[in-house]
């Protein structure tokens, strides 16, 4: 009743530029600022929520350049990895079909999780990553050590191991499967991680290992900003805020956001894997990425002609890094 009452007050409030106002068009569900030709996908943490989207689109809309406008993804309860992935992935073809050229993505924790498991289907401008779970293996043994963290997740875990069962996967495997760490191979795109390294919520190891991943298949645009910071990450304020700005000027301004060349080699696939580039999955195996849409990603592999780019080769940059 809550989120259908926020719903229609918002639909018949004064509009200004700026507002966000609720958007559900061809099945795409979430807070609109205005269709612009850059689009930012924005992602909330936490579970599903109305409230939480609008507040999102509104603490996003406030930090992204003039020219962005903002979309907040309304996600549906879902297990990790399935409906609410299919959903951004949705919410970024809406867009394009509205006359949005460029997309990038932003979210923050269970968030930065989604945005990083839809990328590879969006091809997106840039993403930033805060706080974003990479690798479910890992956080479902934390999860375990703190039940007390996870009170209100214990629903969507229980999903999301039913869903594996149902397809037959054993618990080890579908967690991988269901892992952003799996598709390093296919995120060509420029990358912003936020951690703060005082996250007892989403350890900030998660972020290190998506680096160390990215390192692999050398992306040359990954930038990792760590700082002693809990899992309240406020994004609207510095120097979150700074960081942010800065990464999304530097991409329109070194690169453009309109596709930017990153990596030279073309992606090989996992270590100690067959078949598939990037997604860690044999010929015989769909992978998380198959289940979504009915294309599996194919790697583009973009050549480096921009003279800013001299000298960079698989170089990774650090801002801010605690050792």
């Amino acid at each position: 009743m809550g989120t259908v009452l926020l719903i229609l007050l918002l639909l018949f409030a004064p509009v200004k530029a700026q507002d966000c106002s609720f958007f559900m068009q061809e099945g795409a569900r979430g807070f609109v600022t205005q269709i612009k030709d850059k689009m930012v996908i924005a992602i909330h943490g936490g579970l599903s929520s109305a409230q939480k989207s609008f507040e999102f689109c509104k603490k996003v809309s406030s930090i992204v350049p003039d020219d962005f406008g903002v979309a907040s993804l309304d996600f549906s309860p879902s297990p990790l990895g399935k409906e609410e992935v299919a959903e951004a992935v949705l919410m970024a073809k809406v867009l394009r079909r509205k006359g949005a050229k460029a997309i990038g993505l932003i979210g923050y924790s269970h968030g930065g999780y989604i945005a990083l498991m839809a990328a590879p289907y969006i091809k997106p401008a840039f993403v930033i990553d805060i706080a974003g779970m990479t690798d479910l293996a890992d956080m479902y043994r934390h999860f375990l050590k703190h039940p007390n963290i996870f009170k209100n997740w214990i629903s969507t875990v229980n999903a999301t191991e039913a869903v594996c069962a149902k397809e037959g996967k054993e618990e080890a495997a579908c967690m991988v499967e269901l892992s952003p760490i799996t598709y390093a191979g296919f995120m060509d795109f420029p990358i912003l991680i936020i951690h703060g390294t005082l996250d007892a919520t989403v350890p900030y190891s998660q972020s290190l290992k998506l680096m160390e991943k990215l390192s692999i298949f050398r992306n040359r645009k990954t930038w990792l900003f760590l700082f002693p910071a809990d899992h309240s990450i406020e994004l609207d304020k510095p120097p979150v805020s700074s960081i942010i700005k800065s990464f999304i000027s530097w991409e329109e301004e070194g690169y453009g956001v309109y596709g930017s060349p990153t990596n030279q080699k073309e992606h090989k696939a996992l270590p100690g894997k067959g078949g598939s580039k990037g997604n860690g999955t044999s010929d015989n195996q769909s992978g998380a990425l198959g289940t979504i849409g009915k294309e599996q990603p194919t790697m583009e592999v973009r050549g480096n002609n921009t003279k800013k780019d001299e000298g960079r080769a698989g170089q990774t940059n650090s801002i801010g890094q605690d050792h």
